[in-house]
Order: structure tokens, then C-alpha cells, then sequence
């Protein structure tokens, strides 16, 4: 699985970041499954080397997260706002990525092995969508694996939570 998002102005932090917020609210669940009784946080996670952030809240029944911060190229104006050019409708490609749903359907997961699973994940530098699951190293630090049919064939980007974002890309 390729995942050109960290070549890009919005890397892989966009679509990967999103899954942070879910490792928060496992860190105070009870024993067993971590986030069994978890309710969805809002939280920030930040990927260190690619410079975006996303904030996670519950959409319905599952966690989503949302785009809210980005690191533009040093080529880039000020106040540059990528648009989500590979987007498979015609329509949406000129649709501006900062707020845009960057990952939702994740439920408490019931593997040992993952802390949510079951959601997707998508990447606006190929315009594709891919299976995820999210892993709780600690309570500051998640890992998201982003992958196509089965886990093995995928990447995996660690997310970092952060107490507030510095600033907010504009909506």
C-alpha cells in the first residue's frame, strides 16, 4: 500500500491523525477491553514529522477525526488551503481539506491486539479510502495503521496527543 500523503503540503498526518484521539479514552476504561465503556473524546493528535493535526470526536456511534491543522511546503503562500484534488467525485475536488472528515467508523476493538478498529481512513493525495485500526503504545502516543484488505499490507504513522492545537487551519 502506498501512501503519498507524506510527500504532500497535507502528508499521511491528515488521514492517519485522525485516529489518535482513541487511545485517550483507553487509558482511564476498565480492565479487559480498554474502551469497552470509553465515551469518544475530543482530543487533538499531532504526527510529529509531517506537521498536521486532527481532532477526534464521535460522529454517531463510531470516532471520526476532522483535519484542523496542517504544515505548508516553505514554497507555499501564507494562507495557502490545500484542496482535495484527488478526490473521486469530479465535484469535491475543489473542496478545501482543513475540516474535511479524514477518518470515521472506528468502534472499540475487539482483537487484544488493537484499541479501535472497523473504520476508514482516507488519504486525499490518492483520493482512496482504506481500512483502519488504531493501537495505544501509551497515554500520549497511538499508532494507525491504515491498510487494504488485511492489516499486513499497510502503513502504520504514530500520533501524538497534544492538549490544544497552536493554531487551527481556517475552515
Amino acid at each position: 500500500m502506498t501512501f503519498s500523503m507524506i510527500r504532500a503540503a497535507l502528508p499521511a498526518a491528515a488521514f492517519l491523525a485522525i485516529t489518535v484521539a482513541l487511545p485517550c479514552a483507553a487509558a482511564d476504561a476498565p480492565a479487559g477491553n480498554p474502551v469497552a465503556t470509553a465515551a469518544y473524546p475530543t482530543e487533538y493528535w499531532t504526527n510529529d514529522k509531517d506537521g498536521w493535526s486532527v481532532k477526534t470526536a464521535a460522529c454517531g456511534t463510531a470516532l471520526c477525526a476532522y483535519l484542523v491543522d496542517f504544515k505548508p511546503k516553505p514554497d507555499q503562500p501564507a494562507g495557502y488551503q490545500p484542496v482535495d484534488r484527488q478526490n473521486p467525485d469530479q465535484n469535491r475536488r475543489q473542496d478545501k481539506l482543513c475540516g474535511r472528515q479524514m477518518m470515521g467508523g472506528f468502534q472499540p476493538a475487539k482483537d487484544t491486539g488493537a484499541t479501535w478498529e472497523g473504520g476508514w481512513i482516507y488519504d486525499p493525495d490518492s483520493g482512496t479510502t482504506y481500512s483502519g485500526k488504531i493501537t495505544l503504545v501509551d497515554r500520549n502516543t497511538v499508532r494507525l495503521r491504515g491498510f487494504v484488505g488485511i492489516s499486513l499490507f499497510g502503513r502504520t504513522l504514530e500520533l501524538h496527543r497534544q492538549a490544544a492545537i497552536a493554531k487551527s487551519c481556517a475552515t
